[in-house]
């Protein structure tokens, strides 16, 4: 987050948009704070085990820290090697974040695996998630598939909450091509913090309660993506906050929190149930 770069960007778009002084105080900001609340991944973690949950980060897989995304990290650095191993070693779980370009382009696409790939865990199986929830289906479905992938979870709405999918639960696309399942796996994606932005923290937690109460009435699973700097910080105050009250909700609630990976098993341990009575029926 803090970058000279960054805040030239800022003080650009000001110009640009003739609103100077709100983002020089964004600029003011950024710097005065104690920590680069962009850069938050141990805070983030402090902040689940409190109430023993456990998520999936998406990480872009960028050799460089500028590039067609802006200014952001390269994965290759000693600091974010050191704590994708942290936390993997605490349980949780690392998938690749596509970049604008990775989705479109098979070339770019295969380096960002490989790179993020060298640093993790042979044992973890890689899953994904695209910049922006950008791409188009069945294409993407396709594409993973092929690449070996074990879920995809873009399926969902970048303006709004809800159903996109019409399901919140994990399921095996469906190939017109081939007139058989995918073996990925997509997880629906049911709310991202962007696109619940309102002037209070109980609203935003008030729209993600409908979702969660949801889930609670069905026994179904409710995918949340928060982003980092909304996690901690003082520049989306409200979603930082919000984040909190869904936490605590479902802690309350007795969710149960699993990563992508764990939410797959769990549907592949219930497809060979299906299967394992159809047997027995058949029988």
């Amino acid at each position: 987050g803090r970058s000279v770069l960054r805040i030239i960007n800022w003080l650009f778009l000001g110009i640009m948009k003739i609103k100077p002084i709100f983002y020089i105080k964004k600029s003011i900001r950024l710097f005065r704070d104690k920590k680069d609340y962009h850069d938050s991944i141990l805070d983030c973690i402090n902040i689940e085990e409190k109430y023993k949950f456990k998520s999936t980060f998406f990480f872009l897989s960028l050799s460089f820290f500028l590039s067609h995304e802006g200014r952001r990290y390269r994965l290759n650095k000693k600091k974010y090697k050191k704590q994708i191993k942290l936390l993997l070693d605490k349980g949780f779980e690392v998938g690749l974040h596509t970049s604008r370009r990775g989705f479109k382009s098979n070339r770019v696409f295969f380096r960002e695996i490989h790179r993020l790939k060298k640093i993790l865990r042979s044992e973890n199986q890689l899953g994904v998630r695209n910049h922006y929830l950008a791409g188009s289906f069945p294409l993407i479905w396709k594409k993973y598939d092929s690449s070996n992938l074990l879920y995809d979870s873009s399926l969902g709405w970048s303006n709004k909450a809800g159903y996109r999918a019409d399901t919140s639960n994990p399921f095996q696309p469906f190939n017109k091509d081939t007139n058989k399942s995918f073996e990925i796996y997509e997880i629906p994606l049911i709310i991202m913090d962007c696109a619940v932005d309102y002037d209070s923290s109980e609203e935003i937690f008030e729209e993600c309660k409908f979702y969660l109460d949801k889930a609670l009435r069905n026994k179904s699973i409710v995918t949340i993506l928060w982003h980092t700097d909304r996690i901690i910080g003082s520049e989306y105050k409200y979603h930082s906050e919000a984040y909190r009250l869904i936490l605590d909700y479902c802690f309350k609630n007795k969710f149960t929190s699993m990563t992508c990976s764990q939410i797959i098993r769990e549907a592949e341990a219930h497809k060979g149930r299906i299967q394992a009575n159809q047997i027995c029926n058949e029988s």
